[in-house]
């Protein structure tokens, strides 16, 4: 086995470090408090939150919490920052985000956080496009997998790979290329089924899954609603910022392990940032997109010679600190936008 592990060491150095445990991500310093009942990053084991302040309250999922960077690099708390420069009374900033949340998930946190009569600001809901399912996660663990569309199997071997496996590079890497191999990853829209899209299906609305994908995108806009209302009683702002995709910023494919699965967007039937943006549109939420700005930086450095990556190896999700940059100066530009 020690043979093993050294020579995937050698062989493949951007799986080595990929640790994540109670108090580390991808082999980061990891410190968390339970508040109120919510498990909340914070920079350090003894800070101490101040909710005394008018808050903006963040939902979301592990992009909000900061996976695989210092607490200092999460794109919020670099927004929080761009505030406090050039405002007189900052509000203060507080993540309600969980490892694998979605929209259902944060409803129920703002429904908390809400009852405890806090001064909220403004409340941003980062959204994942993975963040679509039939169902909440928190659900889905309680439903048997055979016969379920979308069942949240993976979220307890993620939990334990996270835990276990990811201590070890080869075993890390033997989890990567397994978790290829396992997926048919060619063949019609029809023949690969929730293959096709994988965690986007319901999102992009696989083909396969036109109508399962319809009812997600109705119960995520009765969502969207009800959080709208909840913020309004609040006398808080409510902003939906998009966390945009690996394909979305680099449109070359040069991030190592590029669609490592095979995703085929060709199998797309809904286009979520135009359906995203009309529902907002009707419920009067203001949408922020940092897609082209994180673009034109990423694409900067391309043109400089100097590429970067933006997002984690065979990861599609989750910023690099240098990409959360470009994200914070989105946010804080829409939310500094009247």
């Amino acid at each position: 086995m020690g043979v093993l592990e050294v020579t995937a060491r050698l062989a493949y150095p951007e799986f080595t470090g990929h640790i994540h445990s109670s108090d580390r991500t991808l082999g980061l310093a990891y410190a968390r408090k339970n508040w109120n009942g919510f498990f909340v990053r914070l920079p350090n084991e003894e800070f101490q939150i101040d909710a005394s302040r008018k808050l903006t309250i963040i939902l979301g999922d592990s992009i909000s919490n900061g996976y695989g960077t210092p607490f200092e690099d999460i794109f919020w708390v670099q927004a929080s920052r761009l505030e406090a420069a050039t405002t007189a009374q900052p509000y203060y900033w507080l993540a309600l985000a969980g490892y694998g949340n979605n929209l259902a998930d944060s409803a129920v946190a703002l429904d908390k956080i809400t009852a405890m009569n806090m001064r909220i600001g403004r409340v941003i809901y980062q959204f994942n496009f993975n963040d679509l399912m039939p169902a909440s996660r928190a659900d889905l663990q309680n439903i048997p997998a055979e016969g379920m569309v979308g069942s949240n199997w993976f979220r307890t071997i993620a939990i334990w790979r996270y835990e276990y496996l990811n201590h070890s590079t080869f075993l890390r890497v033997a989890q990567h290329y397994g978790g290829q191999f396992s997926r048919k990853r060619a063949g019609s829209c029809e023949e690969r089924g929730l293959d096709a899209l994988g965690p986007y299906t319901w999102t992009f609305g696989s083909r396969v899954y036109v109508k399962d994908s319809e009812a997600a995108w109705k119960n995520f806009e009765d969502q969207l609603a009800h959080i709208k209302e909840r913020t309004g009683q609040a006398g808080a702002d409510f902003i939906i910022f998009i966390s945009p995709l690996v394909f979305d910023i680099d449109t070359q494919g040069r991030h190592p392990h590029y669609n490592h699965t095979h995703l085929d967007f060709g199998c797309a039937t809904i286009e979520p940032r135009a359906r995203l943006a009309e529902i907002s549109g009707r419920l009067g939420i203001k949408l922020i997109d940092p897609t082209s700005h994180m673009r034109s930086g990423y694409e900067a450095r391309i043109k400089e010679g100097n590429f970067q990556p933006f997002f984690f190896t065979a990861d599609e999700n989750h910023f690099t600190p240098t990409a959360a940059r470009y994200a914070a100066e989105s946010l804080f530009a829409g939310i500094a936008q009247p």
